[in-house]
C-alpha cells in the first residue's frame, strides 16, 4: 500500500499503477494524477496551483474533480476531500 490509498493495482494491458480507495459503498479505482489531485485539493491547493505542480491544464483538474465526484457519488469538492482523507487515515491505522 501506499500513502493513502488502501491498495495499489497495476493494469496489466497498459502497466500503469491505479489507487484503489473506498467511498461510502464501493472500492473505487482512481489512476496516478486523479490520486496526486485528490492528495494536493486535500492540502488546500488550488486548480491552477495543481496544474502547474503536476504540468497539465487547469482545465483538467476540474474535469478530474467532476468525474472524481461522479465516481465517488458526492456533490461537493470539499466532501470528495473528505472521503480522501478518511481513506489516507485508514490506510495507515
Amino acid at each position: 500500500m501506499t500513502g493513502g490509498s488502501i491498495g495499489v493495482m497495476i493494469d496489466t494491458s497498459t502497466a500503469v499503477k491505479k489507487h484503489i480507495l473506498l467511498n461510502h459503498k464501493n472500492k473505487v479505482i482512481v489512476s496516478n494524477k486523479e490520486y496526486d489531485c485528490l492528495k494536493y485539493l486535500s492540502q488546500g491547493m488550488k486548480a491552477k496551483e495543481i496544474s502547474v505542480k503536476l504540468k497539465i491544464q487547469p482545465s483538467t483538474i476540474y474535469r478530474y474533480v467532476d468525474i472524481l465526484k461522479d465516481r465517488f457519488e458526492v456533490c461537493s469538492t470539499k466532501n470528495l476531500i473528505e472521503i480522501f482523507k478518511k481513506n489516507c487515515y485508514s490506510s495507515f491505522l
